[in-house]
C-alpha cells in the first residue's frame, strides 16, 4: 500500500505546490478556484453515487452538481470591488442561487409518480452541496484573504495560509496512519473505522505540530505566532481526523470501501478531501481570531 501512496502522495503535494506558484501575488486565483471547481464536481459526484447506490434515496445529480458549479462561480464573482463595497458579497450572490436550487429541486420532484420520495431526494442532494461545497469553499476563501498590513505587497498571505491549512491537515492524516500502523493498539471508533487507534490519532497531532512550526518560520505569517501556530495545528489536527472519520461512518451507512476508484491506493476524491473539509471551516476562523479585524480584504 504504501509503495502506491507514497509516490502518488508526492505527486499531489508538488502539483499543490506549482498550482500556489501559479497564483501567487494573483488578484484573483484563478488556478485555484478552477481547481477547487474539479474537485468539487468530482466530489459531488461521488457523494451522489454513494447515496444512490445505497437505494435509499436517489438524490438528482444533474441538479447538484450544476447548482454546486453555479455556487463556485457566485462565490468568485462576490470577491468583485464593487459588489463587496456594496456588501452584496458571498450570501447575496449565492443565497439567490441556492433557492433557485431548492426551486428546481422541488419542481423536478412535481411528477406524482417522484413526490413519495422527495423529501429523501431533495435533502441529500442539498446535503452534498452544504458537505462538499460549503465546507470546502473555506479552502478559496483562504486564498483569498489579502492582509492589508503587509510590508511587501506581493507577498500573497492567503495563499501561504492556505498551504499552511492542507499541509497541517493532511500531515495529521499520515501521522496518524503510520503511528497508527505501528504502535497502535487501542480502536478510536471501531464500529464507524476499526482500524484508526488512539495512538495513531495522537500521533496524527503530533505530526501536524511538527509540520506547522518549522512551516511557519518558512511562511513567515506575520499574524501568527508559535502559540498560535501550535493551537492552530492541534485544532485542525483534530478536525482534520474528525472529518476523515465522518467520510467512513458515511461510506458504513451506504455499505462501500471507498467513495471512488479516482486514485490509485487512496480511493476517491472524498477520500482525499474529507480532513480538509471539516478543517477549512475552522482555519478560516482561527485565521481571522488570531489577527486584527482590519488586518484583511476577502
Amino acid at each position: 500500500m504504501l509503495r502506491i501512496r507514497f509516490p502518488i502522495a508526492t505527486a499531489l503535494i508538488a502539483g499543490l505546490l506549482a498550482l500556489l506558484w501559479l497564483d501567487y501575488g494573483t488578484r484573483w486565483k484563478v488556478g485555484c478556484h478552477l481547481a477547487f471547481l474539479g474537485i468539487l464536481v468530482l466530489g459531488l459526484r461521488e457523494f451522489y453515487q454513494l447515496i444512490h447506490a445505497h437505494g435509499s434515496f436517489k438524490p438528482v445529480q444533474t441538479i447538484g452538481i450544476a447548482g454546486g458549479v453555479a455556487l463556485c462561480a457566485g462565490e468568485w464573482i462576490s470577491y468583485l470591488p464593487a459588489l463587496r463595497d456594496f456588501t452584496i458579497g458571498f450570501w447575496g450572490i449565492n443565497g439567490l442561487i441556492l433557492s433557485l436550487i431548492l426551486f428546481l429541486l422541488i419542481a423536478y420532484h412535481a411528477p406524482p409518480e417522484l413526490r413519495p420520495d422527495a423529501l429523501g431526494n431533495i435533502a441529500t442532494t442539498l446535503f452534498g452541496l452544504l458537505y462538499v461545497w460549503f465546507l470546502g469553499s473555506y479552502l478559496t476563501k483562504i486564498a483569498m484573504l489579502e492582509y492589508v498590513k503587509a510590508a511587501d505587497a506581493s507577498r500573497d498571505i492567503g495563499l501561504s495560509c492556505l498551504l499552511l491549512t492542507i499541509l497541517t491537515a493532511k500531515f495529521a492524516d499520515i501521522g496518524a496512519f503510520l503511528i497508527g500502523r505501528q504502535f497502535g493498539r487501542h480502536k478510536l471508533a471501531p464500529t464507524i473505522s476499526p482500524n484508526k487507534t488512539v495512538e495513531g490519532a495522537f500521533g496524527g497531532i503530533l505530526m501536524s505540530v511538527l509540520v506547522a512550526l518549522p512551516l511557519q518560520v518558512g511562511l513567515q505569517i506575520p499574524f501568527l505566532d508559535w502559540k498560535e501556530i501550535l493551537i492552530f495545528a492541534i485544532v485542525i489536527s483534530c478536525l482534520g481526523q474528525l472529518g476523515d472519520l465522518a467520510e467512513s461512518l458515511l461510506k458504513r451507512l451506504c455499505e462501500a470501501k471507498d467513495s471512488g476508484h479516482v486514485i490509485p491506493g487512496f480511493g476517491g476524491i472524498l477520500d482525499v478531501i474529507d480532513s480538509l473539509l471539516s478543517a477549512a471551516p475552522a482555519a478560516y476562523f482561527l485565521l481571522l481570531l488570531f489577527s486584527e479585524p482590519s488586518d484583511f480584504h476577502g
